[in-house]
């Protein structure tokens, strides 16, 4: 049945000015055009199915369904219609509806490359990964310069973490829409989590310039500095996130940003100060209190801090992250078996945790078997340390210089040992040296420039060679496989009754060692003991030093004579030790312990004793075989390689280990006392 037009018009001409309305976006001409055409052929397929495509785009999504369906009565084997019904049927929530008119659509059509798309779409949405990933390859397979599906799969394949594979979608799409700064902004997400920090901040960057006022694009960039860790990148990602909020004060997620980057900035006073913003706006938010909580653990409210941590983990049980912090706080707390099964849940979540989070997690539960002393375990973890984005640059260097050591003696296979972390951990995995010669093994060894005239007379034989900068070209030329000094214990020391019996294996400049003695024997004193009481350590620092007015009751012994083996200035330290106890601390200007190891390993050698915190004076000690007491601090602060429970060490044949109580990171008094009062015994036994 056909009406009359009174105005004379065509209904090929109504729905020609329909469209054009329509392309135009002018979805109220549109609509007009159209009903103008129905009323001229109530049961017209176009009209009927583009009027269904304007209700459904003006948000009436049912009228949309009864509009489309009547199209496809009218005209079944068409597929557009099939694929603007299911977008209808979504926007009404009916998936299963949705999902069978996507399907149809296809079937009628197979080069309908939307309905392809719309069912990738779709079943990623309902996390059906492995469903939705054919749909976008069949889309490629017969679109292959269609963007969209470019995008589409790269983010099914992010679901997937397949990161490689979908930075190479995210790549093609960029080069088809350079300006699309949704593809800038996931291209960020995918390099960051392979580590490829500095370009990620560079598509980050390039998001939020597109659109600069995307406010989530804003805080991504920050997020994306922050991994950067330099002191520019950090100082423009806190500028980012103070223009955010002066935007939006109460921007939760940029208040979580900012507390988080506080948080990494070891400024606990500020963490809190953001963190109390969000948790009073959202009192819910997890993350919120996860960095209240690590906060309150850095200013040693220990209690307070587990408080904060149950709660967000009350909240977001199945994150990853919060386990993770949770488990950290149980470590601190002394409760390493707790934490053991935390950080074993974390990497169980769903969805798993991402690659940097992956390797934290790997990194927390080797720390924790291997304090505990189970070594088999903790060992194949160990690795993590060297693949977290925080880790040190050089470790992926040398990672990515040349293939991993198996643990296997070959002949004429030729081994490069670095030397990672502090000076400290070097010198400590150093003494495994001596065992990997005893294998067999070719091998040379690059460690710290400062230590090298130390190591080449302790040990005689090896090849040492200093790392530079541009000198790691050579040092491949000069090897096949590499390991880090740190890993040489899960092969050679794979448990502890496999560790062989402490011996000394450093050896000081004897020379320089007698010029020492003599000059500091020239005090008068009975007893010469050197203190070192400060870690530089930019994560645990804090907790390992002692303030030096704080070992008071050591420093009170009589006929001491105490010399200062602590690096860096320590001037103010000792002058307030002269001034409220009346106590001389020796300094010796002709040591620097910082640029010249061996002087200073001479003279830590001419000690009677040396007592210390956690650090490289300690190190020095027990490498040269010296009698040294170490103050350990209790939780997260102690490292692995003192383990638990016991007082002496299986690394040094004369240490003695002072325990600092569980739960009392900020209480030293009880420790000290216990040194203090082992020192009166010590010189009252020891005849110089």
């Amino acid at each position: 049945m056909t009406g009359a037009d009174p105005r004379g018009k065509s209904l090929q001409a109504w729905l020609l000015d329909g469209i054009r309305a329509h392309e135009a976006g002018n979805l109220a001409s549109a609509r007009h055009c159209y009903e103008a055409a129905l009323h001229l052929s109530p049961e017209q397929h176009d009209a009927l199915h583009l009027l269904g495509v304007v209700a459904d785009q003006e948000g009436r999504h049912a009228e949309a369904v009864d509009l489309i369906r009547r199209a496809i009565a009218v005209s079944p084997q068409a597929a557009a219609p099939h694929g603007n019904l299911a977008t209808a049927l979504l926007a009404l929530g009916d998936e299963a509806g949705a999902e069978t008119e996507y399907r149809q659509a296809v079937t009628l059509d197979p080069d309908y490359i939307d309905g392809y798309i719309n069912l990738g779409k779709l079943l990623h949405r309902a996390r059906q990964f492995a469903d939705a990933r054919p749909f976008y390859e069949e889309a490629l397979r017969r679109a292959p310069r269609n963007s969209e599906a470019h995008r589409g799969i790269a983010m099914v394949l992010m679901a997937q973490r397949d990161m490689e594979s979908a930075q190479r979608h995210l790549e093609i799409a960029l080069k088809l829409e350079p300006a699309a700064a949704d593809l800038h902004d996931k291209m960020s997400l995918v390099l960051r989590s392979r580590q490829q920090l500095k370009a990620a901040a560079q598509h980050s960057r390039k998001a939020a310039d597109l659109e600069p006022d995307n406010l989530e694009y804003q805080e991504r960039l920050a997020l994306a500095l922050t991994k950067l860790q330099s002191a520019k990148a950090l100082a423009k990602a806190t500028r980012i996130y103070d223009a955010v909020l002066a935007r939006q004060p109460e921007r939760v997620t940029a208040l979580v940003g900012q507390a988080a980057l506080m948080l990494q900035l070891q400024k606990p006073g500020e963490v809190l100060k953001y963190a109390d913003r969000a948790i009073a706006i959202d009192p819910e938010n997890a993350g919120a209190l996860s960095s209240r909580s690590s906060a309150l653990m850095l200013l040693g409210r220990i209690d307070e801090a587990m408080q904060d941590g149950e709660r967000a983990l009350a909240i977001a049980p199945d994150n990853s992250e919060i386990i993770l912090h949770h488990g950290t706080l149980r470590q601190h707390y002394g409760d390493y078996l707790g934490a053991l099964e935390d950080f074993r849940t974390a990497l169980h979540t769903q969805p798993p945790p991402q690659e940097n989070l992956l390797h934290k997690i790997n990194l927390s539960l080797s720390l924790v078997l291997l304090s505990l002393g189970r070594l088999r375990e903790g060992w194949p973890l160990y690795r993590s340390r060297t693949q977290v984005s925080d880790a040190h640059p050089r470790n992926r260097i040398f990672l990515d210089l040349l293939p991993d050591w198996d643990g296997i003696v070959r002949p004429g296979q030729r081994l490069l040992v670095w030397g990672e972390q502090g000076v400290g951990d070097q010198i400590i995995f150093s003494q495994m040296l001596a065992e990997l010669g005893a294998r067999g093994a070719e091998f040379c060894c690059a460690f710290d420039l400062r230590l090298l005239p130390l190591f080449r007379r302790s040990f005689p034989g090896f090849r040492f060679e200093p790392i530079m900068e541009d000198g790691y070209e050579r040092l491949k030329a000069q090897a096949d496989v590499q390991i880090g000094v740190g890993e040489l214990g899960a092969v050679l020391r794979p448990t502890l009754d496999e560790f062989p019996p402490a011996r000394p294996f450093l050896q000081a400049d004897p020379g320089l060692v007698e010029a020492f003695r003599e000059r500091y024997r020239a005090h008068g004193r009975r007893h010469i003991v050197g203190l070192s009481w400060r870690s530089k350590n930019p994560y645990i620092g804090q907790y390992k030093s002692i303030p030096l007015l704080n070992w008071a009751p050591v420093l009170q012994q009589p006929d001491v004579l105490f010399v200062d083996l602590q690096y860096g200035d320590t001037a103010e330290d000792r002058e307030k030790v002269r001034a409220e106890l009346g106590v001389e601390i020796l300094h010796d200007d002709s040591v620097d312990s910082i640029k010249d190891i061996d002087r200073y390993a001479a003279q830590v050698a001419a000690m009677d004793l040396v007592i210390g915190s956690s650090n490289t004076g300690v190190h020095v000690a027990g490498a040269l075989g010296k009698e040294v007491w170490v103050l350990l601090a209790a939780g997260l602060s102690r490292q692995w390689y003192w383990f638990l429970d016991r007082g002496d060490s299986p690394w040094y044949a004369h240490a003695r280990l002072f325990r600092q109580p569980l739960g009392r990171a900020d209480d030293w008094d009880a420790t000290v006392g216990e040194v203090a009062a082992a020192l009166q015994s010590w010189c009252r036994d020891h005849t110089p």
